[in-house]
């Protein structure tokens, strides 16, 4: 039903009716409407339950209730009896502080009447009264346990350059001693009747560098061993001995020789003076050769190499800048160098040089040889050939050959004259010059010059 009932007015003069809907309306506002805003002195109460129809009640500053239910729990009941608990414990804190103080009090009396602890006000006496451990100085004489999570014992050296210690003793005397040093070092220390004798291990605090005063005794692993376990010198022996590595050696025995055997057993020598590829060498057994070879490879690995010396399968010994089988390179020992010359016209009793070479820094041996070639007509009574520095070079003992008091024709043809081999040595590169010299009249002669060298 309406909650206010209004007469329908059908005439605007029917003033009865209208003032009877105004005075519906007033009793409808004074008596049923909750006022946000009440006059004061008027009724505000609620006469009904309201339904807020699953909305919220904001901003409430306080509830004055009689019963209170959520979700169908009475908390009125609830709340009751919680109060009544927090009342019972907090009159039994109240007990048991009173009981606590009063058995403290009685077990401060009872310790000073049973340990005579007549100054419990100095924390020394105290201790001393009932036995404790004392702050400085102590002597245990059962064993000491401490457990705890993450446990520590600390050595604190408070000067900063003193030690910390501990150490171990039979009967009192002094056995051993785990030991910071003064430089902050560990030190194990050995003593023998109470004396200190040394520190057979010991670490540098400052680079971890680790010695020790006496060779270590460490198992001896299998041969067969490829960890990173330390090996002993026993080890070392087996594997050498029992030819494992490398697998060319087959015997290493005291003073007894040593073999390599394999496809190519080599011995490679390193210079680390020098850096790669040069001051590599090794000593190769190779294809029925004994080799000298010289590393010229970059890595140092003889990848690439120049053999300057092997033996060869009779016993042979060369002197190569390759494999044997081309000549040395220039600088090395078997390095050659020659020169000839052809048709060179030639004047009587004059010195000429129809060849020549250029040699650098070292020792060579050195040869030269002149064709005379005599033309028709032509008497040769004198002919000579010998080497030099200068192209007008002069007669010299074992430089020359010199062939006097002849009488050659043309019907001869050709003379050749040749200079000994001769040991010569410089310390710059020089030009060597092959030098011809002959007496002749009549007709032409014209000289086919060389000279040649040999760095040895």
């Amino acid at each position: 039903m309406s909650k206010i009932t209004l007469t329908t007015v059908t005439n605007g003069q029917n003033i009865s009716a209208i003032n009877s809907n105004f005075s519906a309306l007033q009793d409808a506002l004074n008596n049923s409407v909750f006022y946000r805003l009440n006059p004061v002195g008027e009724p505000n109460q609620l006469n009904n339950d309201i339904d807020v129809n699953g909305n919220k009640i904001l901003n409430v500053d306080s509830l004055d209730v009689q019963n209170l239910t959520v979700a169908g729990d009475d908390i009125t009941h609830t709340a009751d009896i919680a109060v009544a608990a927090a009342a019972a414990a907090s009159a039994s804190a109240t007990s048991a502080a009173a009981s606590a103080a009063s058995a403290s009090s009685t077990l401060a009396n009872a310790l000073i009447k049973t340990n005579n602890l007549s100054d419990v006000q100095n924390p020394a006496t105290a201790r001393a009264n009932i036995g404790a451990a004392g702050l400085t100085a102590n002597t245990y004489s059962g064993v000491q346990t401490y457990s705890f999570d993450n446990v520590s014992v600390v050595l604190n050296d408070t000067s900063g350059v003193g030690t910390a210690s501990l150490y171990m003793q039979s009967n009192g005397v002094n056995e051993w001693q785990i030991r910071k040093g003064t430089s902050n070092g560990f030190n194990i220390d050995r003593y023998v009747g109470g004396s200190f004798i040394d520190s057979p291990f010991s670490i540098v605090n400052a680079s971890g560098v680790v010695t020790f005063t006496a060779s270590p005794v460490l198992p001896t692993p299998a041969t067969s061993d490829n960890s990173t376990n330390g090996a002993t010198t026993a080890y070392t022996r087996n594997i050498i001995n029992g030819g494992i590595v490398p697998a060319s050696f087959t015997s290493i025995n005291g003073t007894a020789p040593l073999t390599l055997t394999g496809t190519q057993p080599f011995v490679v020598l390193i210079d680390t003076a020098q850096t790669s590829p040069a001051g590599r060498f090794r000593m190769v057994s190779n294809a029925n050769q004994w080799q000298l070879q010289r590393n010229t490879a970059g890595a140092g690995d003889f990848s690439t190499n120049s053999i300057p010396l092997y033996v060869d399968a009779v016993n042979r010994v060369h002197q190569a800048g390759g494999n044997g089988t081309t000549l040395p390179a220039a600088g090395e020992v078997g390095e050659y160098i020659q020169a000839t010359a052809t048709g060179l016209a030639l004047v009587s009793g004059s010195s000429q040089a129809p060849a020549s070479i250029t040699i650098t820094p070292g020792t060579w041996l050195i040869q030269a040889s002149v064709r005379y070639n005599i033309g028709t007509g032509c008497t040769v009574t004198a002919y000579a050939a010998t080497w030099s520095t200068s192209a007008t070079g002069s007669v010299a003992l074992g430089q020359s050959s010199v062939h006097a008091g002849v009488s050659v024709t043309s019907g001869i043809g050709i003379v050749i004259a040749s200079t000994p081999a001769f040991r010569f040595t410089v310390t710059s590169n020089t030009t060597i010059y092959a030098n011809s010299f002959a007496l002749f009249s009549g007709g032409t002669l014209t000289g086919d010059g060389f000279v040649g060298a040999l760095r040895v």
